[in-house]
């Protein structure tokens, strides 16, 4: 059954969305212990302590790319948005169309200020029209709440929840990912891309969704937080490696996925970072569609490029110049070695004429320049089954 009303008690929170960021010291996933216990390198992300990484990035990273990972995302923001007001507000509050969403199907996103830029990327799930999920990153998750707050005041039928706090996300990918999965929560093979479905794990209301951040086939598992420890257990006992956001990192930049506060932010939108496919400019209205469809009408003035650099030496890394000319025409958001291409790679912003792939540009990394050639993205795509 896909996200059906099991998958509605996820958990039984009743704490309010809240857009306090906390008191500044750094909050723990409840499978923290875990990574202690596995000897992870544990470095504060997004006010989190967070594994960087266990066996090695570049051994994690392989690991996904050739059978299963598994990942922490307890982090990301997860908020519940109910009532008969619901499907109106999310319509409101993101650019996609969700009403061409079907039941138990999910849709990646953008909650966008009324300039069009970009408070965050998220994912909406259509459980049911009265209860659907937002998946927002953590380190937006204050910005979005209050976003959230600031307009539900007209949507009387509308109850915010965050149940962050109590539950645990993780993502399991790689080929062989679907298939441990399924072991753990029968039907999740049968799911097309996007779509989820309810489930228990240990006997409680839990949801499996056929989604990911790596490029790879697999999905993502939210369940209460009392259950998180035994499963993340119960996968590596099934053979996926323990995974941290440093592999994360570098298999999304393969697959040609931005990474909020990188390649998306504040100072962007979602047309100059090539992401135009998650805004609807044909729905009625949104936060930011006014804005979007000028920019549209006029055309963008620069893009997001994927570049790989012609000479092994040196990654170029986020806020890094790009040069043309011996003049600084663009900026690098991202950049890293890529495991599965043996090269390194990045992407940034530049000038619409300047961004054809096969055109040639430099790099300034730390006063020496790089040369590097535009290419298409992604850099990895997997080979379809």
């Amino acid at each position: 059954m896909r996200c059906g009303k099991n998958a509605s008690q996820i958990s039984k929170v009743t704490e309010p969305m809240s857009d306090s960021p906390g008191t500044g010291s750094l909050r723990k996933t409840p499978l923290y212990d875990n990574h202690v216990k596995l000897g992870a390198r544990i470095f504060p992300f997004a006010g989190w302590e967070m594994p960087v990484q266990y066996a090695g990035i570049i051994a994690e990273h392989k690991a996904v790319r050739s059978s299963a990972g598994i990942f922490d995302v307890s982090h990301m923001g997860r908020l519940w948005l109910l009532g008969k007001d619901a499907m109106a507000f999310v319509q409101h509050i993101i650019t996609a169309d969700i009403t061409q969403v079907a039941m138990g199907r999910a849709k990646y996103s953008f909650v966008c200020n009324g300039d069009g830029s970009i408070i965050d990327d998220t994912i909406t799930y259509r459980i049911a029209d009265e209860r659907l999920l937002l998946v927002c990153n953590a380190g937006s998750k204050p910005r979005v709440a209050a976003h959230l707050k600031e307009h539900q005041t007209k949507f009387k039928n509308l109850s915010l929840v965050d149940f962050t706090n109590d539950s645990v996300m993780i993502a399991c990918q790689g080929p062989n990912a679907v298939g441990m999965m399924e072991r753990i929560t029968p039907g999740v093979s049968a799911l097309k891309q996007y779509a989820c479905m309810g489930t228990t794990i240990g006997g409680d209301e839990s949801l499996a969704a056929r989604t990911g951040y790596t490029g790879e086939d697999g999905g993502e598992i939210i369940c209460p937080a009392s259950q998180g420890p035994a499963l993340w257990e119960t996968l590596i006992s099934m053979g996926a490696a323990p995974c941290g956001l440093g592999a994360r990192d570098t298999l999304r930049l393969e697959a040609g996925m931005p990474l909020y506060g990188n390649d998306i932010d504040l100072t962007t939108n979602p047309l100059e970072a090539g992401l135009s496919h998650y805004v609807s400019l044909d729905k009625p209205d949104f936060i930011g569609k006014p804005s979007l469809v000028k920019i549209n009408t006029e055309g963008i003035k620069r893009k997001l490029i994927g570049f790989k650099m012609l000479k092994k030496g040196p990654v170029s890394r986020h806020g890094f110049n790009i040069i043309y000319q011996r003049q600084i025409v663009g900026t690098v958001s991202s950049g890293s070695y890529t495991p599965t291409l043996d090269m390194n790679i990045g992407m940034g912003y530049v000038p619409i004429a300047l961004s054809a792939p096969g055109t040639r540009l430099e790099v300034d990394i730390r006063g020496k320049s790089a040369a590097i050639e535009v290419t298409q993205l992604p850099f990895y795509r997997r080979a379809k089954k």
